[in-house]
C-alpha cells in the first residue's frame, strides 16, 4: 500500500523516538478514513443507500454480515426476502430467484422498474396478510428478515426454510416486542437453531448495530469450500 511505503520511508529517515509516534499517529487518523473508503461506507452514506466502493448495491446489514456472505456461492439457489431494496438486487445477482416482500408502497413502485426477471416482487401488508398465497409450498435456501412484521416474518422463515438453509435477520438487537423482550431469539432457540450475531458498522450509518445468522445443525453457508477473501489486495 502506498501508506506503507510512504511510513517505510520516513522509517529509515527518522529516528525510532519519531518514526513510532508518527506510526501510531498516522493509524489513528487514516484507518477510519481507508475503511469508510474500501467499504463504500463514504459514498453509501453521501448517496443515502449502502453501496459498494465501486457504486454497486449491497446489503444494508453489519459490515461483518456483509463481508460474510459475499464470500459464499448461491449459484441455483433460491432467496426470500422480507423487505426489500439494494439488498435485493445484490441477491439477485447471486442467487437463481428472489421473492422479495415490501410493505411500502412507494418504495415498491419505485423498485418494481428496477429489479431484473430473476426477482418476484410482491406488496404485502406489514402484518404478512396474503403471505400463504404468494408464497405457496415454495422452500428457500434463505431467508432474510429486515421489514414488515419481524416476528411473525421469522415464523414464517422457520417454515420454508430448507434443510440446510440459512435465516439472516437484521438488527437483531431491537426487542421486536414489548420492551425488554426478545420473542425472535426465544422462537429461534425453541425451535433449535443456533445463532451468529455479527456486530459492527453498516453502509452509510453512524451507529453500530447487530446482524443475527441462525442455522439448524448445519448450513451450505459454512461447509468452507471458499477461501478466505483478502480484502486489502482484491482493493490494490
Amino acid at each position: 500500500m502506498l501508506i506503507q511505503k510512504v511510513y517505510a520511508g520516513f522509517k529509515r529517515l527518522l529516528p525510532t523516538a519519531l518514526s513510532k509516534p508518527l506510526r501510531a499517529l498516522m493509524t489513528a487518523l487514516l484507518t477510519p478514513a481507508y475503511f469508510s473508503w474500501l467499504t463504500g461506507h463514504w459514498q453509501s452514506a453521501l448517496r443515502g443507500k449502502p453501496l459498494n466502493r465501486a457504486g454497486a448495491p449491497i446489503p444494508w446489514y453489519t459490515y461483518p454480515a456483509i463481508q460474510l456472505v459475499e464470500n459464499k456461492d448461491y449459484r441455483g439457489r433460491t432467496v426470500a426476502e422480507f423487505g426489500a431494496g439494494n439488498s435485493t438486487l445484490w441477491w439477485a445477482q447471486q442467487a437463481a430467484q428472489v421473492v422479495a416482500f415490501e410493505e411500502d408502497e412507494q418504495w415498491f413502485n419505485y423498485l418494481k422498474s428496477r429489479v431484473p426477471a430473476n426477482v418476484e416482487l410482491h406488496h404485502l401488508p406489514v402484518d404478512l396478510t396474503g403471505i400463504d398465497t404468494k408464497l405457496g409450498d415454495r422452500r428457500f435456501d434463505v431467508v432474510i428478515v429486515d421489514g414488515l412484521d419481524r416476528f411473525k416474518a421469522v415464523v414464517v422463515a422457520r417454515r420454508i426454510l430448507k434443510p440446510g438453509g440459512l435465516i439472516i435477520v437484521d438488527n437483531a438487537e431491537g426487542y421486536w416486542g414489548a420492551e425488554g423482550t426478545y420473542p425472535i431469539m426465544d422462537f429461534m432457540r425453541a425451535e433449535g437453531f443456533q445463532r451468529l450475531d455479527l456486530y459492527g458498522f453498516a453502509p452509510g450509518v453512524l451507529l453500530p448495530h447487530c446482524t443475527s445468522i441462525f442455522w439448524k445443525d448445519a448450513t451450505f453457508v459454512f461447509a468452507g469450500q471458499e477461501n478466505p477473501k483478502n480484502y486489502v489486495r482484491a482493493a490494490s
